[in-house]
C-alpha cells in the first residue's frame, strides 16, 4: 500500500505539482536575464549618484549642491585637520587624479575671461594673476 501523502503549505496535492522535466515558468524567460537586460554599467550608475543634490549645512546655511561637490568640500576641509603625513599622501593622490591641472586651466580661464570682460573686479584679477603666476613655473622664466 502507499505511503500516505500529507497536503499542506508546501505540500500540494500530486496533480498540481511540477510534472519531470517541466518547467516552474513555463514563459522560459530567466528572472536574472531580464535584469541583466536593464542593468547600467558601474560606472555610469556612480556618476548619477554623485550628481544627485544633496542639502548639507555649511557655515550654519544648508546649501543644495552635487554630492560630489559636497564630498570635495569635505576633503578639503579634512585635509586642513591632516596630519602632515596625510597631508602630503592626499596632495600626491589630489596631483595624481590631474587637480592641480584643471585648477590651474581653471585659473588661466577665468584670467583670460576677466581680460576681456569687466564683471570681475580689480582685486579679484589681482588675485587670480598671482595664482597663475604661483601655479605657472615657467611664467617670466622663458
Amino acid at each position: 500500500m502507499a505511503k500516505k501523502y500529507k497536503v499542506g503549505y508546501g505540500n500540494p496535492p500530486k496533480e498540481h505539482q511540477w510534472k519531470p522535466g517541466e518547467s516552474g515558468n513555463p514563459s522560459g524567460k530567466k528572472g536574472s536575464a531580464k535584469m541583466a537586460a536593464n542593468a547600467k554599467p558601474l560606472i555610469d550608475c556612480l556618476v548619477e549618484e554623485l550628481l544627485e543634490p544633496v542639502s548639507p549645512t555649511v557655515g550654519g546655511k544648508t546649501l543644495k549642491m552635487p554630492l560630489v561637490s559636497a564630498l570635495a568640500k569635505t576633503l578639503v576641509r579634512d585635509l586642513l585637520n591632516a596630519t602632515p603625513r596625510e597631508k602630503i599622501q592626499l596632495l600626491e593622490k589630489l596631483m595624481e587624479l590631474g587637480v592641480f591641472d584643471a585648477l590651474a586651466t581653471r585659473i588661466r580661464d577665468t584670467q583670460q575671461n576677466a581680460d576681456s570682460g569687466s564683471w570681475i573686479s580689480e582685486e579679484d584679477r589681482l588675485m587670480v594673476a598671482a595664482l597663475n603666476e604661483a601655479l605657472d613655473p615657467d611664467n617670466g622664466n622663458s
